[in-house]
């Protein structure tokens, strides 16, 4: 198993909540649950903390990101900007009148 696959089902279970902020991924335990080597996990947690989804401390661990203040009104500004975007382009919003 690849490290993006990794990335990407971490990823989906931190967006379905099973992780919840501050939970504690132990290596040894996530390594055996994808049956990969523990520099393959390394490798999905390094991309993940890059997109600020986990956060690794030294001689600690690694854990899910709590999101900051910053992170929030980022997220929010992002999705003033698209949503709307989205409700009037999108499949459900298109008319046709915009094609005549």
């Amino acid at each position: 198993m690849l490290a993006s696959t990794i990335a990407e089902d971490l990823r989906d279970a931190i967006g379905k909540a099973r992780y919840l902020p501050g939970d504690k991924l132990n290596e040894v335990e996530v390594a055996a649950q994808y049956d990969v080597s523990c520099n393959t996990l390394r490798e999905a947690f390094a991309t993940l903390a890059a997109e600020q989804l986990l956060v690794r401390i030294p001689n600690r661990g690694v854990f899910i990101a709590t999101p900051d203040v910053d992170y929030i009104v980022d997220l929010y500004r992002a999705r003033a900007i698209i949503e709307p975007a989205g409700a009037l382009w999108g499949e459900s919003g298109m008319s046709t009148t915009c094609f005549r």
